[in-house]
């Protein structure tokens, strides 16, 4: 074979593979829609997060575990911890690209990490806040580059950070734990009384993890969308502040309620040890 004749099927062969990698990612998923119609104002809430932040594990105290609750602004009170701005705004894809590793870097053997991560996951994969991920568990990758920045990045499925966060934990010989979303003020329709739920997309998939890793799963969306729903329309817009997924101190009691009601109801999970008794009427 002549050079020129290497040369041609080199090109040839550089241009089939550059086609059926454009194939593959023209059939990934498309993102899921932004069906929370939040608006956030606090773009650099990220850079204040790290300013505030306190180093991972430093409660500890001895040799006892420590509790990690990675999630979004639904989880945590504010950017700045003291409940002034609830929207930090990260998906499981920003989370584990820009604050996963300070976490897991605290994180002992016998410790225990609740994950709960979703709401954000939705826009554009490669513009605006770029914080889509894949909907589903699957395997496949999306190459994008940052519209805005030129920075290049793979995107993976939800499945698969939720995947790699339970590895990293497993790894450590910590305790995952994989919750659904709390539930926003949604009702399936003007007229339901069913608040919606995400048990076909965010909640299935953070389900269907958890039984792939062999680890427990608390359906806190469930949990806490129940008691709405006894509460009825009116009761529950006070469980809510601004908008239908950041709750007031009312909804946020409401779901740590719903939290530690799931880790107690799940058969042999040795973190409901570490819970306060319930209180008892005395009346």
């Amino acid at each position: 074979m002549d050079k020129h004749t290497f040369y041609s099927y080199l090109i040839v062969g550089m241009t089939f593979a550059f086609g059926l990698s454009a194939q593959a990612q023209n059939k990934v998923t498309a993102p899921m829609k932004d069906v929370n119609q939040v608006i956030d104002n606090t773009l650099d809430s990220l850079n204040k997060a790290h300013t505030a932040r306190p180093v991972a594990g430093s409660s500890r105290k001895g040799d006892n575990p420590v509790l990690f609750l990675v999630g979004n602004s639904t989880m945590r009170t504010g950017t700045l911890g003291n409940g002034n701005n609830g929207q930090g705004g990260t998906s499981s894809r920003t989370y584990y690209k820009r604050l996963w590793q300070d976490v897991i870097k605290g994180v002992r053997a016998e410790d225990w990490v609740i994950i709960e991560l979703g709401p954000n996951d939705n826009g554009p994969y490669d513009s605006g806040r770029a914080r889509a991920s894949i909907p589903g568990i699957g395997k496949d990758s999306l190459n994008v580059t940052i519209q805005e920045t030129g920075v290049q990045e793979t995107v993976y499925s939800y499945g698969e950070y939720m995947r790699r966060f339970v590895q990293d934990v497993k790894a450590k010989g910590a305790h995952p734990i994989l919750f659904s979303l709390t539930p926003r003020n949604a009702w399936e329709d003007k007229d339901s009384t069913v608040i919606t739920r995400v048990n076909h997309t965010f909640g299935l998939w953070a389900k269907q993890i958890a039984e792939e890793q062999k680890i427990p799963f608390i359906d806190l969306n469930d949990i806490t969308a129940r008691k709405f729903e006894k509460f009825g329309k009116e009761k529950v817009k006070y469980m809510f502040y601004l908008d239908r997924i950041h709750t007031s101190a009312f909804g946020a009691k409401v779901n740590a309620e719903s939290a530690a009601e799931g880790i107690r109801e799940y058969a042999g999970l040795e973190l409901a040890n570490y819970l306060k008794p319930i209180e008892q009427d005395t009346i």
